[in-house]
């Protein structure tokens, strides 16, 4: 990102000086030839106006946008009560939308800058690329959740690899030598993290990694019959139970079992990550590892609040409440 400091050294004046000519303050006192200078250098180097100093400078609106992949989703009721509960103890209106819709940073700022919203907490679609959503959040006040950009700093993260590990540690303890993962999309954070918690539990108790007993298709509901299929069909022993990195797509791998006529848990047990009232609604109803999603809700608003008030928000891995096994149906031991 491009700073004011940067085009005030190539340009050979001050900092104050470059601020008062790019927002055209009439106060400005700068000779025609220094003004054309600073601003063919802002041009050259690709400067961008900073839409959070600017939103800071003008009447706030005190609302807050809230930009998930799909709002249906159940998963997300308890980040959204947390980020509501939040905003409301720090006098924010909550506006929803889905990030599918968003497109482009230029999107974003124009809602910062006609006053609808003064700042975004960000879920990015699975699909979105790293370099799409640094450029997306680049020039907004924003905070990512489920997410994180090396050098910029303010996401809220959970422990993903703690929850894996306790999910395929709770098979492991049951007897299950042969436990495959059932995981999100590999150029994502939380899929990398829950693999990870996948293998250290494997190397923690002994067993071997068989690559063959992970997929890597996704957390929607339709990609789970693939991966049970891909599961089934790879050489060797089957497994006999199997950690899902999310809940959507443990439920529709309990449907895609059902149809091979494969019951649960008697023939292949269940664990997922992440909970959902679903899941005590569910055939069987699914065993999950629940975490702390209202709390990253929460601490998503005060990231963001910071942010907005001109600070430099860190990073931030809720474990508190810590990840906790729900014990049902889907999950048996072995003799």
């Amino acid at each position: 990102m491009v700073r004011l400091r940067d085009i005030a050294e190539r340009a050979g004046v001050s900092v104050g000086q470059v601020s008062r000519i790019l927002n055209n303050d009439p106060n400005a006192r700068a000779a025609a030839a220094t003004r054309d200078r600073v601003l063919q250098v802002a041009a050259e180097l690709g400067y961008r106006p900073n839409v959070m100093a600017r939103a800071l400078r003008a009447a706030r609106s005190d609302t807050v946008g809230v930009l998930m992949p799909d709002l249906t989703n159940p998963l997300f009721a308890g980040m959204l009560r947390g980020i509501e509960v939040e905003a409301e103890r720090r006098g924010y209106t909550v506006l929803l939308g889905r990030s599918e819709q968003v497109r482009s940073s230029g999107q974003l700022a124009r809602m910062i800058e006609h006053g609808r919203v003064d700042g975004f907490i960000l879920q990015a679609t699975d699909d979105t690329s790293l370099d799409g959503l640094t450029r997306l959040v680049s020039h907004v006040p924003s905070v990512l959740v489920h997410g994180r950009i090396d050098g910029r700093p303010g996401s809220v993260m959970m422990d993903d690899a703690g929850a894996a590990r306790l999910a395929t540690e709770t098979l492991i303890e049951r007897g299950h030598r042969r436990v495959a993962l059932v995981g999100g999309l590999p150029n994502t954070i939380t899929a990398r993290r829950r693999e990870e918690g996948y293998r250290a539990a494997l190397r923690a108790h002994g067993l071997r990694l068989d690559d063959r007993l992970i997929t890597r298709l996704g957390y929607g509901l339709a990609t789970s019959a693939g991966a049970l299929e891909q599961l089934l069909a790879a050489p060797g022993p089957k497994p006999t139970a199997i950690m899902v990195a999310n809940v959507n797509a443990a439920i529709g791998l309990l449907t895609a079992a059902r149809t091979r006529g494969l019951r649960v848990p008697d023939d292949l047990s269940v664990v997922a990550i992440h909970d959902s009232w679903i899941c005590d609604h569910s055939s069987p109803p699914l065993t999950t590892v629940r975490m702390p999603v209202e709390a990253m809700g929460e601490a998503a608003v005060r990231l963001l609040h910071e942010r907005l008030a001109g600070g430099r928000p860190a990073d931030v891995e809720i474990d508190d409440p810590p990840a906790r096994l729900v014990e049902r149906q889907s999950a048996r031991r072995l003799a």
